[in-house]
Order: C-alpha cells, then sequence, then structure tokens
C-alpha cells in the first residue's frame, strides 16, 4: 500500500508528464488543429505545459487530460511505492521511472498500464460528463 510520499512524488509525477504528454500532443498535430501556443516558442509551450488544467479547459480538453492525469497518477504511485525498497532512493527512483517513460522500448512497461487504465477510466469518467476525444485523435 502506498504512503504519503509514494502520493506526494505520484502527484508530481503526473502533472509533470500530463503537461509534457499535452504539449507534445499540440505540437505533433497538423498546423489547422494546434492551438496558438504551440507556434510562439518554448516559454509559451513551458507555460502552457505547467498549466495544464487551465490550457485544456481553454481548448475544450480538460476532461481528457484529467483522465490521463488520473492514470498516470495511479501508475507512478504504485510505480514508485514498488520500486524504492528496492531501489533504496526516491530520486533514483523517480529517475528510473522518468528513463522508462522516454526510452522508446522498454516504455511500454510504463505506457500499457498507462493506456489501459485510462481507456477504463475514460469509460467510466470521461463519456458519463460528457467528455469528447481532443479533435486531433479523431
Amino acid at each position: 500500500m502506498p504512503d504519503m510520499l509514494d502520493i506526494i512524488i505520484g502527484v508530481f509525477l503526473a502533472y509533470y508528464w500530463t503537461g509534457l504528454d499535452m504539449v507534445l500532443f499540440h505540437s505533433k498535430q497538423s498546423p489547422i488543429d494546434q492551438p496558438g501556443y504551440v507556434h510562439k516558442g518554448f516559454s509559451p509551450k513551458l507555460i502552457a505545459g505547467l498549466f495544464w488544467p487551465y490550457t485544456t479547459k481553454i481548448n475544450q480538453e480538460f476532461l481528457w487530460y484529467s483522465v490521463c492525469f488520473l492514470s498516470c497518477l495511479i501508475v507512478f504511485t504504485f510505480a514508485h511505492s514498488f520500486l524504492v525498497p528496492f531501489v533504496g532512493s526516491t530520486g533514483l527512483t523517480v529517475l528510473i521511472i522518468g528513463i522508462v517513460r522516454v526510452v522508446p522500448v522498454i516504455s511500454a512497461i510504463v505506457s500499457i498500464p498507462l493506456s489501459i487504465l485510462a481507456m477504463i477510466l475514460w469509460i467510466f469518467i470521461g463519456k458519463p460528463f460528457g467528455g469528447q476525444m481532443p479533435r486531433g485523435i479523431n
């Protein structure tokens, strides 16, 4: 069972990765579908990522990214609580989670549970509250 530190680290990682995923998703869309902050350089992208709840509210994607945040929160909290006893260091554990999240071949270790959990949460939370997927996904 995760303790308070695991939950705090999970919230931090989930908030960071959700903002980063939002910026990367919008940056890869076709130019017609991209929000304005994508064309303005690094600083606006950083600010949009830091304030992703506000940015997604403006882009009408708040429910989508909230479900992604919840999914990340659950997976990262349990990953941290599982790895800390083996690794022994919170900083090293966060580094390992970050590396596993971005390395293409082994990122499936994190991406598959994230996707499955997000899909389940979307079915039970997103759709009943009238949420719609971002336009660029369709």
